[in-house]
């Protein structure tokens, strides 16, 4: 009877295991399901807490294009912004046009890089070359529109002479020895080549005159530091200033014939950089500043030449009244100048 009594008991309860094995099976799938639902929800649904959707999808760039005028209140509004990198290739020339006319009386006193490679695009690299040799650039320059900008390598002392060139108007091959005198004190012949004049013509050599001595003269020039009582010596020049800070240079000259070209150049031969913001400007032009105003205090070379009296009028008249309306592309007035000079 016991043993009857403990059997039946023993399958009611196996029955009440049974019963409840589906129960438990159910909850237990149920718990990550629900606790995957759950982030699903707070995912993809819960916008509590979030910053209003509707106001960034309201959102409008600013507009960026503005015509203002000299006092740099905007006259009119053009576009709003909207970025697409471009190959050089596929800007329209009316921009690239734009930004030569903006560079126009300011191109050399900064770094105008657009500018420069869209004037030698223009003009064609071969013209660049043939100009870069009758200035007395004898390294072969590579074929290409970054040369504009300085990758061709040439030496220091042939960067002086093109720059001589330019400031004087003639082409003479550099040369150590300016006489040589026998024992009774007569001059022997020479071997030195005699300067002639370069094959460019006045209206383009002055078109680069006063674009160099604008460097010095213009408040925006990189040169303009010279512009000053402390250096009494009128000059024209250029910074030069490459990737890095690897190397600071700068370039200037006296006008004319009887001036002196000095070109400098800091930089180590490894190609270090010389540290942070060594520019030409910064570090190249007060070497230039130093030597110049020696040689002509201690009379080494006679008085300081002055430039023409037109040209320093010219930029009297810009820095007393600048133009009001943008100023003709400086490509035309390059291009007819050297149209008349071929």
């Amino acid at each position: 009877m016991f043993s009857a009594w403990r059997l039946a008991g023993a399958r009611a309860s196996a029955l009440k295991r049974a019963r409840w094995r589906p129960l438990l099976l159910a909850g237990g799938l149920a718990g990550p399901l629900l606790l995957v639902g759950a982030l699903a929800w707070h995912v993809l649904l819960d916008r509590r807490g979030l910053p209003d959707l509707a106001r960034f999808e309201r959102f409008e760039l600013p507009v960026t294009g503005q015509i203002q005028d000299l006092r740099g209140v905007p006259l009119a509004e053009l576009a709003r912004e909207h970025r697409r990198v471009l190959a050089y290739a596929d800007i329209p020339p009316v921009v690239l046009a734009a930004i030569v006319a903006a560079e126009d009386n300011r191109f050399l006193s900064h770094s105008g890089v657009a500018a420069t490679i869209w004037l030698a695009r223009r003009i064609g690299m071969g013209r660049v070359l043939k100009t870069a040799r009758d200035l007395g650039i004898e390294t072969a320059l590579a074929r290409y529109p970054s040369t504009a900008l300085g990758a061709s390598e040439v030496t220091l002392l042939e960067l002086a002479n093109a720059y001589r060139a330019m400031a004087s108007g003639l082409r003479a091959r550099p040369h150590f020895l300016l006489e040589v005198t026998g024992p009774p004190g007569e001059p022997l012949p020479a071997a030195n080549a005699p300067a002639s004049p370069l094959g460019i013509g006045k209206s383009p050599l002055a078109l680069i005159q006063e674009g160099l001595r604008g460097v010095v003269r213009l408040p925006g020039g990189t040169a303009h530091a010279l512009d000053t009582p402390a250096f009494p010596v009128a000059v024209m020049g250029k910074t030069g200033t490459t990737s890095d800070f690897r190397d600071a240079l700068f370039v200037g000259s006296t006008f004319g014939p009887s001036g002196i070209t000095v070109a400098v150049w800091l930089g180590f031969d490894d190609a270090t950089p010389l540290g942070e913001r060594e520019s030409g400007a910064r570090a190249a032009l007060p070497v230039f500043r130093d030597l110049v105003r020696l040689v002509y205090e201690q009379g080494l070379v006679g008085l300081a030449p002055q430039f023409p009296p037109a040209l320093e009028r010219g930029i009297d008249a810009f820095l007393t009244h600048p133009p009001l309306e943008p100023p003709r592309p400086l490509s035309a007035r390059v291009l007819a100048a050297l149209r008349t000079s071929r």
